[in-house]
């Protein structure tokens, strides 16, 4: 029995290797853990949503957990374009020196929402080319979402409203003097076939049999 009870023994680890081990472990822990610190926190899957021309559009960005980022750099912007910046908010204030010239006066956050953690976008007037899309990153909270947009209509892009229906106008308001220059030739080839009749017509010519 006694040899079995050697072969045993020398199976155990000798303390110095199960010490090798932890800090083989804990090293691995530690760089997995440093790896990760330069990446952004998702807050959520990237989600579509569907806006109409001319609407008035939120695009969401929670911050969890809750914090008031009023005092915080917030910003929202679309890789596709440039300049890419759509709205940027730094030491409680909007920086819109750098923002895209295509959403001018057209975007806006909300303070109140800020306060309770929600970064979110409000976009006016949605146009086409809205679509496509956006980032919201909060650089102190290291934080990152993505939100897609997709417009739909049949209008025209409503910058140019104003020029559409002066078009409209002017179609309709020349149908009615086409209509018009139409009904009075009409009417005055009408009464000259009339007085054509008469003066032909004289009752004293007709011949009597």
């Amino acid at each position: 029995m006694m040899p079995h009870q050697t072969d045993r023994l020398s199976y155990k680890s000798p303390p110095i290797v199960r010490s090798t081990l932890i800090l083989h472990y804990a090293v691995a822990l530690l760089l997995l853990t440093h790896s990760n610190e330069g990446q952004s926190q998702v807050i959520g899957q990237s989600q579509s949503i569907v806006a109409l021309v001319g609407n008035d559009i939120t695009l969401p960005c929670p911050v969890k957990p809750a914090t008031d980022t009023v005092n915080e750099m917030l910003e929202w912007s679309r890789p596709d374009l440039n300049p890419r910046f759509v709205h940027v908010r730094h030491s409680g204030d909007d920086r819109l020196v750098d923002q895209n010239p295509s959403y001018k006066e057209r975007t806006s956050v909300s303070i109140d929402g800020l306060k309770q953690g929600d970064a979110s976008l409000t976009l006016s007037k949605v146009k086409l080319s809205d679509e496509g899309t956006y980032i919201c990153f909060i650089p102190w909270l290291n934080t990152e979402s993505s939100v897609q947009l997709v417009v739909d209509g049949f209008f025209t892009d409503p910058s140019d409203s104003g020029s559409t229906a002066y078009i409209i106008i002017g179609l309709v308001v020349g149908v009615l003097v086409i209509l018009a220059v139409a009904l009075a030739a009409w009417k005055w080839r009408q009464n000259k076939i009339s007085k054509s009749g008469n003066c032909c017509y004289n009752p004293e010519m007709v011949i009597v049999a």
